[in-house]
């Protein structure tokens, strides 16, 4: 049965099985009307009743009709909406498009905001954004909410307008102010970023709650993900998901994606179930985030077969060929990978570049790597730094850190301590564990500031406790047995120096072995101590070296010698070179060779400081022998160029000792 109020200027409808006992919208009393009585305006007043609860879309289509062919421009502009929309019929959107303009020359404002909507995005006609925006701006000018919620969007992308952000803002905040849920959404979203007024997170969250309590989903989102993360507001995270719930179950795919990424983060199996379904949900309806997402909850469980990996393959490709930045990255993690797929470094290199062009940090840091490393693509380190660069600015810690290094060694950029320095700064402010052991490194011998031994022993512990696999024990054991930053403390040293040989930490293995080769803090063993040597690699070659030059704890011999001392040099190994070097001027296990001396001195003379300046505080009596060397291969030399650098290094070591 269908029922009016009886109050003239009310004119609501509702139908029920029941009468009414009052009028929901103004409290007077209802009467049964019979459908014979009622007039156009009658009938879109019904539709509006049934499209308000969400059910029933025939019902809809069928008073929206009746009222249009009375000739009412609301129900004509309704019937359109049930066109554009498919409700309750096959979407039309051309019908809808016609129906909106005969709304609309009837003078229905709303029509011209609809009409409008349609050229604007091209559904059911062909795109014309001139017109759009003057139908736009007669409809805000008679007041219209959304009218002006659209128009305001025109001006902030400066689509068929000039890009003004301070009328963007103008407009929206009026739609806002006129009560119009998703208005007071997007005039939240401005108040986050800053858009065309100061940025204010609070007054977001103030108007996304307003918005979020008129049912919209978006807005909803919007305060949920200010909840979760505590933007304008207290952090609440039980309130963001009932939030994400609300909205995920008003049809917002967004919130369904978040609903997976939150309960993630909290780590709640009994909500891991119900969170997977909405993803799926998501990702099925075409989500892109929720795609490559899905393809991340594949990739990354353990899954002995494979099969795991495929599907993820699947999803991650399904993201990358809607252009969406995240997903071309993780088909590039994939290839570079080889799960689920071929290993294919170029072709992980295509889809990593593929990414960093459409600005996501990830990509624009694994194409950095890439031109670093020559991997999938040719070697070129100013690309490389460019992509560093713009994943830097994104707030990428794992670049700050690269450029820190490429500034340190002067590759690819213009060498400079002070910019290595502020980007090992920026990388460790950012929770990046190799940022801090590095700015811990520049603090302890002074790389673009003064030293600073105190900071660093405390970076070098917080590294430790960001990833206890960080190759950094050995420099915080350093500082332990040397005093420095720290009370001097050889059995802590020694501590840190036996983890860090267990996780395989080159330097803790050297600093142990050179422990045990003396007799310090641990009963004097020469065989452990060579043990320890090579167990470090690369790092122990050159006291392997020193231990069969000298015959410590082997038999003595030059040859074998001079083949360790090799192995340092071809590792970039400073004290390799200049070894090697001697033992060519000598004669000594190999061929006397003055050419391959001074080249390998030359070789030495450009290494980083990173290989020369910290040695003398691990080399304790192989540091005097140092010292001698250099002063020999200064003697020996006829280049005077070469005479003063080997000189200048001589001098620089004794300095440091000093300071020991």
């Amino acid at each position: 049965m269908i029922y009016k109020c009886t109050n003239p200027s009310c004119g609501c409808l509702t139908e029920e099985e029941a009468p009414p006992a009052l009028c929901p919208e103004c409290g007077s009393s209802m009467r049964e009307i019979r459908e014979e009585e009622m007039t156009g305006r009658d009938w879109a007043a019904l539709g509006g009743y049934w499209t308000g609860l969400r059910k029933n879309e025939k019902r809809i289509l069928y008073c929206y009709r009746m009222a249009a062919a009375k000739g009412n421009a609301w129900g004509i502009c309704n019937l359109g909406w049930c066109m554009e929309a498919g409700v309750g019929i096959d979407a039309d959107p051309k019908q809808a498009v016609w129906l909106y303009e005969q709304a609309a020359q009837a003078g229905y404002i709303p029509a011209l905001c609809n009409l409008a909507a349609c050229l604007q995005e091209g559904v059911g006609t062909e795109r014309d954004i001139d017109r759009a925006v003057e139908l736009l701006s007669e409809a805000a000018q008679w007041g219209y909410p959304r009218a002006q919620m659209l128009l305001a969007c025109c001006y902030e992308t400066g689509d068929g307008v000039n890009r003004d952000e301070n009328a963007a803002f103008d407009l929206m905040e009026s739609s806002a102010w006129a009560g119009y849920g998703p208005g007071q959404r997007e005039l939240g979203r401005y108040y986050e970023y800053g858009i065309g007024t100061q940025k204010d997170e609070a007054t977001a969250v103030l108007w996304y709650r307003k918005a979020a309590g008129q049912g919209d989903e978006e807005a909803q989102c919007s305060l949920a993900f200010c909840l979760e993360n505590g933007i304008g507001t207290g952090r609440d995270q039980d309130q963001a998901m009932e939030l994400y719930r609300q909205a995920a179950r008003g049809g917002s795919l967004r919130a369904m994606t978040n609903i997976y990424i939150l309960a993630r983060e909290r780590g709640k199996a009994e909500e891991m179930g119900e969170a997977l379904e909405y993803l799926k949900t998501a990702s099925a309806r075409g989500y892109v985030p929720a795609v490559w997402r899905l393809g991340c909850h594949y990739y990354y469980r353990d899954d002995p077969t494979g099969a795991s990996a495929a599907r993820a393959v699947e999803l991650f490709q399904a993201a990358a060929i809607r252009e969406d930045p995240a997903g071309c990255y993780q088909l590039g993690r994939a290839f570079w990978d080889g799960r689920g797929v071929k290993k294919d470094e170029k072709q992980a290199f295509r889809w990593f570049h593929t990414s960093a062009g459409l600005g996501d940090p990830d990509g624009q840091f694994f194409t950095g790597f890439c031109y670093e490393q020559g991997r999938g693509v040719e070697k070129n380190l100013a690309e490389s730094v460019r992509w560093y660069q713009k994943a830097a600015a994104q707030g990428d810690s794992r670049a700050d850190n690269a450029l820190g290094v490429l500034y340190e060694n002067g590759d690819g950029v213009e060498q400079s301590d002070e910019k290595a320095f502020q980007c090992y700064r920026r990388s460790a402010e950012r929770g990046n564990g190799d940022g801090m052991a590095n700015l811990a490194w520049a603090y302890e011998f002074g790389v673009g500031t003064r030293p600073q031994p105190e900071k660093a022993a405390d970076l070098y512990r917080r590294a430790l406790e960001r990833n206890e696999n960080i190759p950094v024990y050995g420099y915080l054991g350093e500082l332990y047995a040397l005093g420095m930053g720290a009370d001097r403390d050889l059995s802590q040293a020694l501590d840190l120096y036996r983890m860090g040989a267990e996780r395989g930490d080159c330097l803790a293995c050297l600093n142990l072995g050179l422990l045990f080769q003396r007799g310090e803090g641990v009963r004097k063993n020469p065989g452990k101590a060579l043990k320890l040597f090579d167990q470090a690699g690369a790092a122990g070659y050159a006291a392997m070296a020193r231990c069969y030059r000298l015959g410590i704890g082997v038999k003595q011999d030059e040859r074998t010698a001079a083949e360790w001392y090799r192995k340092d040099a071809e590792e970039g190994g400073w004290t390799g070179m200049l070894w090697l070097a001697w033992m060519y001027r000598k004669g000594l296990g190999v061929e006397k060779d003055r050419s391959a001396a001074e080249e390998l001195c030359r070789q030495a003379a450009a290494m980083n400081r990173r290989d020369r300046e910290f040695l003398p505080r691990r080399m304790g009596s192989a540091g005097q022998e140092l010292k001698k060397l250099l002063r020999d291969l200064e003697r020996g030399t006829e280049d005077e160029e070469l005479r003063e650098e080997l000189r200048g290094i001589r001098l620089r070591l004794e300095e440091e000792r000093q300071r020991q």
